[in-house]
């Protein structure tokens, strides 16, 4: 990760942190606000496969960054008032992953997601006033993807149409052959001959599975971006947005968090179509780089 350092800085080395995923599921609820996260670990207590992957098998990491804010920064406030120390924030949390590939587990994503939340939020509040996020990654989750949906509204009910559609199907064992680590086989999960953890009653709730939600504590997100890009990935049969800037917004709980301002210019599905797909001879990565910029905001209830 990288930051101005005209604007931000590290004020210690022990700010800057990088987290094995599967070790977050370790951590215990700070407040009771994250008790769903006893709810996953008493579901992957009950599934094996779930557990083996999720705590053993799989190798994503989370980097987060506290970083301290120098007085240059306040001058972007989205304010009319003078830049003092009170309008702005000390600190900013600063976080980025890339999350689990395979297009039958959106249910881990969704858990390595809410688990990576748990762990912001607990970092933020050592922070008095608890400090602002900025959370970006390739979290190879489309916009209707249950990780997704737990970051925009703050949980995921059971019958969410495809967070846990393969909960009892995925399985590691069989499935190497398309373990590259990235996106590029996410194609097939619309074809793939599996049956769903539960039928097209979207009333049957499936046994164990549970509600997840973020904790009261966390703070709401936004995107980072003015709109949701179309596409950041682009491949033969696969066209999604999988790569997301999520920002804090301010709140009566939360004094100072984000708004976007703008956002850098996407390529077009005609103009990417013209080269077959991505990467090509004039995009290196088979991911478009999503850029924004942001505004401080300040809770304006709060005088």
């Amino acid at each position: 990760m990288f930051w101005k350092k005209s604007s931000f800085y590290l004020e210690n080395v022990e700010d800057m942190q990088t987290f094995a995923v599967k070790d977050l599921f370790e951590d215990k609820p700070f407040n009771a606000g994250w008790d769903s996260m006893n709810k996953i670990n008493e579901l992957m207590e009950c599934h094996d496969e779930l557990r083996m992957v999720t705590k053993e098998k799989i190798g994503q990491v989370l980097q987060v960054a506290t970083l301290a804010v120098t007085k240059h920064s306040c001058k972007h406030l989205d304010s009319q008032n003078e830049h003092t120390n009170d309008s702005r924030p000390e600190r900013i949390v600063l976080a980025n992953t890339h999350l689990f590939y395979h297009p039958m587990a959106d249910h881990i994503r969704t858990m390595q997601t809410y688990a990576i939340c748990m762990k912001l939020d607990q970092i933020r509040h050592k922070q008095k006033p608890s400090a602002p996020i900025i959370f970006a990654g390739d979290l190879n989750s489309c916009t209707r993807s249950g990780a997704v949906h737990l970051l925009s509204e703050g949980t995921v009910q059971p019958k969410h149409p495809r967070c846990w559609r393969f909960l009892n199907s995925y399985q590691w064992e069989g499935s190497a052959e398309d373990n590259d680590g990235d996106g590029g086989g996410m194609s097939y999960v619309n074809n793939v001959d599996v049956k769903p953890i539960f039928d097209h009653d979207e009333t049957a709730v499936p046994p164990s599975v549970p509600t997840i939600s973020l904790s009261p504590s966390f703070p709401v997100l936004a995107l980072g971006c003015t709109e949701m890009p179309d596409f950041t990935n682009f491949a033969k049969g696969f066209i999604e947005t999988l790569d997301y800037i999520f920002v804090s917004t301010p709140s009566k709980k939360d004094r100072f968090g984000f708004r976007s301002s703008k956002s850098a210019p996407m390529p077009s599905r005609d103009l990417v179509s013209q080269y077959v797909a991505m990467p090509n001879e004039f995009m290196p990565s088979d991911h478009v780089a999503v850029a924004c910029d942001l505004k401080w905001q300040r809770y304006e209830g709060q005088k």
